[in-house]
């Protein structure tokens, strides 16, 4: 049977695929050499505690889950908080909206898209009232 341990070098990987990030851009972001980031990919050294925390949140990851099971078995990946709430917004105003992977959203990102699209459909509005 694996150990705890294992599991998390393996959801770092699946987590950083399924997201397509690359290892550089994801050793960037944790500012870690890129080294590091392989040798637990490849289950050459393992993950700290701290390190498995801080990976976790990155990822938007219940630590409990990133540690304890092995994400490549769940039928769906944990999704960003704010994934629903964006495409609940694209819905409502009928504006695509398109953001990176390359960092998971925060509610700052999340309140900033929101003020964006509220400025476009106001801008609609106005757009459609010029031609009327």
């Amino acid at each position: 049977m694996e150990s705890i341990f294992n599991y998390t070098n393996t959801n770092v990987k699946f987590l950083r695929e399924q997201k397509g990030i690359s290892q550089g851009t994801l050793s960037d972001n944790l500012n870690i050499d890129q080294s590091t980031l392989a040798k637990w990919e490849n289950n050459t050294r393992q993950i700290t505690l701290e390190w498995s925390i801080k990976i976790a949140e990155y990822f938007d990851v219940p630590i409990g889950d990133f540690i304890a099971k092995d994400l490549r078995l769940l039928k769906s990946i944990p999704k960003n908080k704010y994934d629903d709430k964006i495409k609940e917004l694209e819905t409502k105003s009928g504006i695509k909206i398109s953001y990176s992977t390359e960092k998971p959203l925060t509610q700052e990102d999340y309140l900033d898209i929101n003020q964006l699209v509220l400025e476009a459909m106001k801008e609609q509005k106005k757009e459609n009232k010029e031609k009327e």
